[in-house]
């Protein structure tokens, strides 16, 4: 059967349930913490301009999941963030960024619209899908997931998996 959040993310076009499943598994993580008030951040908001790398086609719905975690979390302070500017439009209750998980500033220039003691309950690393940019923003952002929080990494083929884990000392977070 689907869970509540698989009918949302189906709801708001978001390839989160149906092209990769993962509503299944952030149901059971999240489902207990869902009307909490919590700050999350999605990097990679799914843009449908085919000229910008790791996009979702020109039938994609850009922002489909932070709609998705919009309805899921009503009480979350949402955030996200991509590369392709043309797609950064606030809504209601979700708040967008420009991070180009690349180049290092524009990461840094993310931090630093913050509080320094500001953090996330729960970011999702959604973007540019290769072992640098998963490495740079880990890197640069770990230290804004609060204690306890959750930090994901989506579509990390076993070979990107296995040289984040050479390459980060994960026994440190």
């Amino acid at each position: 059967p689907k869970t509540k959040l698989c009918e949302i993310m189906d709801k708001e076009k978001s390839d989160k349930s149906n092209a990769h499943n993962y509503t299944t598994v952030y149901n059971y993580l999240f489902e207990d913490i869902r009307f909490n008030k919590l700050n999350l951040l999605e990097v990679g908001l799914g843009t449908n301009n085919i000229d910008v790398p790791s996009n979702m086609g020109a039938n994609g719905t850009p922002k489909a999941s932070m709609r998705g975690w919009r309805t899921f979390f009503p009480n979350a302070d949402l955030h996200g963030a991509d590369i392709d500017k043309r797609i950064l439009i606030d809504e209601d209750r979700i708040k967008t960024h420009y991070i180009n998980q690349l180049d290092l500033n524009t990461i840094t220039n993310f931090k630093n619209e913050f509080p320094m003691a500001y953090k996330f309950d729960i970011i999702i690393d959604d973007g540019l899908h290769s072992f640098e940019a998963n490495y740079n923003l880990f890197n640069y952002l770990n230290d804004m997931v609060r204690i306890g929080g959750y930090y994901i990494i989506e579509d990390c083929n076993l070979e990107v998996y296995n040289k984040l884990l050479a390459k980060l000392d994960v026994s440190n977070y």
